[in-house]
């Protein structure tokens, strides 16, 4: 399965659900700056998450993934991480954001 057939599958979830489930539809927001990773923390305090899984792999998280993490804790909120093996060029870096 893709992230995006993987994104659809959550969303699915989250539309089937009632109020007590514990997922919410998966947004997407991409940011490309210098200083980007910095405005993580704040980017979720605003949309109310509370808990994130981040996805990552070897070579992702040495780029940000520890970086992202670390600041994600910082913020007081609970990050669990999941380690999966590399692909071939190494870009995974996926965050589920769960309110």
């Amino acid at each position: 399965m893709n992230m995006n057939e993987q994104i659809k599958l959550w969303n699915e979830e989250a539309q089937a659900s009632n109020a007590d489930h514990p997922h919410r539809k998966v947004e997407l927001f991409i940011e490309v700056r210098d200083g980007a990773l910095e405005s993580i923390a704040s980017y979720l305090n605003q949309q109310n998450y509370q808990h994130v899984t981040l996805v990552e792999d070897e070579h992702t998280s040495a780029a940000a993934g520890k970086k992202v993490a670390e600041l994600i804790r910082e913020a007081g909120l609970t990050v669990d991480v999941v380690r999966l093996p590399p692909n071939a060029v190494g870009m995974l870096l996926l965050m589920k954001l769960i309110s």
